[in-house]
Order: structure tokens, then C-alpha cells, then sequence
């Protein structure tokens, strides 16, 4: 391809090169003002939640303490119950099943 025809494509290329170059500098310049207000409003969040909210929230957990420790007090009890009973069937079950098959056994060997 010689020299001439080189200028010739991008001769007759300006046009769209041009607006290609425009679309591009549109669109980064919208993806950048799109992240830094993405960034603004996620930083105004967060110091909102840590300056109104949090303070709010500590406070109202603070005067609740006593219910939430008696709360998990009650649920920790139930759940040791449930685990004891879970643990108390799975042991009748075995010894079920290992009655029932040292019964087995011995009819077997002893008629």
C-alpha cells in the first residue's frame, strides 16, 4: 500500500474517526462522573449511618441488653434440650437395633 493511499483511507475515514473519537471521549467522561457519583453518595451513606444512625442503634441496644441476654439465654437452653433429646433418641434407636440383632444372633447359634 503506498503513501497515497494511506492518506486517501484516512481521508476519507475523517469523518467517522471523528465522531468515533467523540463517542469515546462521551462515554469515559459519563463512566467517570457515574463512578465519582456512585463514590459521593456511597461516602454521604456511610457517614450518615455512622453519625445519626449507629448512635441511635447502640443506644436502643444498650436499654434492651438485659431482654436480649435473657433471650439468648432461653434459646441457648432449647437448643441444649434439643440436642439432648436428639442425642437420646439416636442412642434408643442403636440400642434397638443392636438388641434386635444380638437377639438374631443368639437364636442362630443357640437354637
Amino acid at each position: 500500500m503506498t503513501q497515497e493511499q494511506i492518506a486517501q483511507i484516512i481521508n476519507d475515514s475523517q469523518e467517522r474517526i471523528k465522531a468515533e473519537v467523540v463517542a469515546t471521549t462521551i462515554k469515559g467522561l459519563s463512566d467517570t462522573v457515574s463512578w465519582q457519583l456512585q463514590q459521593n453518595i456511597k461516602e454521604t451513606v456511610d457517614l450518615f449511618f455512622r453519625e445519626e444512625i449507629l448512635p441511635d442503634l447502640r443506644a436502643t441496644l444498650t436499654e434492651s441488653k438485659p431482654q436480649v441476654i435473657g433471650a439468648m439465654r432461653v434459646s441457648f437452653i432449647k437448643v441444649g434440650e434439643a440436642l439432648g433429646e436428639m442425642l437420646l433418641e439416636k442412642a434408643r434407636k442403636n440400642l434397638a437395633e443392636s438388641s434386635y440383632k444380638s437377639s438374631t444372633i443368639a437364636r442362630e447359634i443357640f437354637g
